[in-house]
């Protein structure tokens, strides 16, 4: 009876053990499941090979994630390569399935204790150690099942689906389109746009708008594209569009290319209608109707003013202005309107401006001081600026007197040193003066000769440039020079 007792209680023991282990295989089974479909996005299909058996080169732990096989050759001859699964000693205890990255006969990045059902859910009571010459076996299973899933809506695809070709598909149909489709069911229907009617547009390219195409290839309106039509646009080429006053914006314009005009520059002209005299003040012309109420105009080589206008003649005429010389012209003679205005701003050429044919010599008045560049005019018809005018205009400053025999002084602006000397006792002398940029100067640029009888007193003038030394020498002999020199500065 106490022998009966003992056998149930331990029956009770191991069904329990039994119980519990499983238990915590379901479990841990859970939840690596749980994670499982917490973090992949998709399962990888592994790849499908008919028939291939080998065994373990080295043996592995269970908690291996490499293994070496004996070999890696197919029945066509070639290495084991890509995503694999396998099965480890088949029909054993010790069964396991296992995927990993085949490179030959190297596996790795394996994942073990492969659910049986699910295909590549990792299960750790499932995950066993094998010994070296443990049978191996390709597996499809995992592949199977992994595809089983993903048709039953329980795994997702690891990458997309494409077609070899476009395709047609039902409408109201629960089929799989393509992109192309969705994209031409999307603008199927919608209306063409107009300048009354919201709808479809296409972008148009350079070339559409060159050649003046209204509509584009898909038979929408022409767009133009904002990057051709702004002033400021970094495209290589752009529409001119005028601003809200009519006029072209100046970004349209290239202001630092150099522009040559070819030819004669001609803003309005009309011809005379008789002879006209050296003298005359009233100019008959054809029509007066474009030109100003008052200017000039420039009848061949001659300007001339006028203060008043009829519908054929120009009257008040001043003859001969600008530098010209008043002249007679003939009948049918060509009449150029030679008016120049200014507007209010400031008018700003980058580069060079070049007028090919008349040679205008127009005045006009200025709204603002025109600011000339600081480069030092050259010919006698260029502009001066104020800075330069005022450099050429010098004025002498303060006389400054000093004993300087033998002492070398560097001048701090132009000026003239004028030299007296006189001689107090018998025997010729002399006075010399240098300058040049050296310390002290060498280059004599002037000298007087002095002595008792003749010359007891003598002078001369010398030059000196800014910042070049002087230096008065006294080269008597036997005599006693006495010498002042007078310095004034040329402002």
């Amino acid at each position: 009876m106490k022998q009966k007792g003992f056998i149930t209680i331990i029956a009770s023991l191991l069904i329990l053990a039994i119980g519990s282990a499983g238990l915590i295989a379901y479990i841990q089974g859970s939840e690596e499941r749980v994670k499982k479909e917490l973090m992949e996005m998709g399962a990888t299909i592994p790849v499908t090979v008919a028939i291939f058996e080998t065994s373990l080169a080295v043996k592995i732990s269970s908690s291996a994630t490499t293994m070496t096989l004996t070999s890696a050759s197919t029945t066509a001859g070639d290495d084991l390569s890509g995503y694999l699964c396998f099965a480890i000693d088949e029909g054993s205890a010790s069964e396991e399935f296992v995927c990993g990255t085949a490179s030959s006969t190297k596996i790795v990045s394996m994942i073990r204790g492969i659910d049986p059902v699910d295909g590549d859910l990792e299960v750790s009571s499932l995950k066993k150690a094998h010994r070296r010459g443990s049978s191996v076996k390709i597996t499809n299973h995992p592949g199977l099942a992994i595809i089983s899933r993903i048709i039953n809506g329980d795994e997702t695809f690891p990458n997309r689906l494409s077609y070899t070709a476009t395709n047609t598909y039902t409408a109201g149909s629960s089929q799989i389109p393509d992109v192309n489709y969705v994209d031409r069911v999307a603008t199927s229907g919608a209306a063409m746009a107009s300048e009354s009617v919201a709808g479809l547009v296409e972008i148009a390219t350079y070339t559409e708008l060159t050649i003046h195409s209204a509509t584009g290839s898909t038979a929408a309106i022409l767009m133009i594209p904002n990057e051709f039509v702004s002033s400021t646009s970094t495209a290589s080429s752009t529409i001119v569009i005028s601003e809200s006053d009519g006029n072209i914006a100046q970004g349209y314009f290239d202001l630092e290319e150099d522009w040559t005009f070819a030819g004669t520059v001609i803003s309005t002209y009309t011809t005379t209608t008789e002879d006209i005299g050296a003298s005359s003040t009233t100019i008959p012309v054809v029509s007066t109707s474009d030109y100003p109420s008052s200017g000039t105009i420039l009848i061949e080589s001659e300007a001339i003013t006028y203060a008043t206008t009829n519908a054929t003649n120009f009257g008040g005429a001043v003859r001969g202005v600008l530098g010209t010389s008043a002249s007679i012209h003939t009948t049918s003679t060509e009449v150029e309107n030679y008016s120049f205005f200014v507007t209010a701003g400031n008018t700003s050429i980058s580069g060079d401006a070049y007028l090919s044919g008349n040679t205008y010599l127009a005045t006009t008045t200025f709204s603002v001081i025109p600011t000339l560049p600081s480069a030092t005019p050259t010919a006698s018809y260029d502009a001066s600026s104020k800075a330069y005018i005022d450099e050429s205009i010098r004025e002498l400053g303060s006389w400054a007197t000093s004993s300087c025999d033998n002492a070398v002084t560097q001048a701090t602006t132009d000026g003239y040193v004028v030299v007296l000397g006189s001689g107090a006792s018998s025997g010729p002398g002399r006075l010399d003066g240098f300058t040049d940029g050296s310390n002290p100067p060498t280059t004599m640029r002037g000298t007087v000769t002095l002595d008792d009888v003749y010359a007891t007193y003598g002078s001369f003038v010398m030059p000196v440039r800014k910042d070049d030394y002087w230096e008065i020498n006294d080269d008597a002999v036997g005599v006693t020079v006495t010498i002042l020199c007078h310095w004034i500065p040329l402002q």
